[in-house]
């Protein structure tokens, strides 16, 4: 099994990055899978920078939580609003599920550390789809959905006693409406906002929105917003080499309750998707 990166590995059709570096292959192991956002050209992707900030910096998050970071792309044909997770949810979601299987057979994953991240079109893909054809292999994590994540269009199957255990995050900018972004009808703030109430309304005990202040589309730290989805919801740091440097809600000082938490802020340093 890679005990560090393995870039552009091909699986069924498409491909997977897996960053491994840092684990502590002695104590429990998990993965974060991050499904990143819609785009029309390679440039635009992080997938297609696996050596970019963007995706070292939220391997290095991962790594300080004994995880590893997957990133997977999408098996899609490009569609009217470019590559996309969401456009044909469902077969995403299956090709996703034999990824998933693939992974698991290589790696002995803890089940409380299997944890679901997107931004944009990847956390619409993971509130859509993943989350309401919830696997018993997807463990017992949650999952962390960035500038979207609006509901489904029916019920979930994610069994009582799990909802009562998954920790799911929704963050969004208050500047992140329609116009923002492609389609340029959509609006990424009333998708968390809808996406949130949906979950919480059926018995999901542990669901979180934050709206971020001065924060459009392309504003999000990710790696900063992981670090913090991390320390709510309790996700021991073990010790490693991971050099990270963020800003979380805990030393914000910010309070959450009733599901709705306070307003984040960040030291803006970079875009990326």
């Amino acid at each position: 099994m890679p005990r560090d990166a393995s870039l552009y590995n091909e699986f069924e059709g498409s491909a997977y990055h897996l960053y491994a570096r840092d684990i502590d292959w002695d104590q429990p192991v998990g993965v974060v899978y991050y499904f990143a956002g819609d785009y029309f050209r390679k440039s635009e992707s992080v997938f297609h920078h696996p050596r970019g900030a963007t995706l070292q910096t939220l391997a290095a998050e991962a790594a300080a939580r004994n995880m590893l970071l997957v990133v997977p792309l999408s098996p899609a044909e490009r569609g009217y609003e470019g590559y996309t997770w969401w456009e044909d949810g469902e077969d995403n979601a299956a090709w996703f599920g034999g990824l998933h299987g693939h992974i698991t057979a290589q790696y002995d994953l803890a089940s409380e550390q299997i944890w679901f991240m997107g931004y944009s079109g990847g956390a619409e893909f993971i509130a859509q789809e993943i989350l309401a054809d919830f696997q018993e292999s997807y463990g017992l994590g949650g999952a962390l959905m960035i500038g979207g994540g609006g509901p489904p269009d029916a019920e979930v199957s994610v069994p009582r006693g799990v909802r009562d255990i998954l920790g799911l995050t929704w963050v969004v900018g208050d500047e992140d409406v329609a116009g923002s972004t492609n389609p340029p009808d959509w609006s990424a703030l009333e998708a968390a906002r809808l996406g949130e109430q949906f979950y919480r309304q059926r018995g999901f005990e542990r669901t979180t929105l934050q709206v971020v202040e001065d924060t459009d589309h392309l504003d999000y730290e990710l790696d900063e917003v992981l670090d913090a989805h991390f320390d709510h919801f309790g996700v021991p740091r073990v010790e490693t080499n991971a050099v990270v440097t963020a800003v979380g809600w805990s030393s914000l000082g910010l309070a959450i309750t009733g599901g709705i938490g306070g307003l984040f802020a960040w030291r803006r340093k970079r875009k990326g998707n």
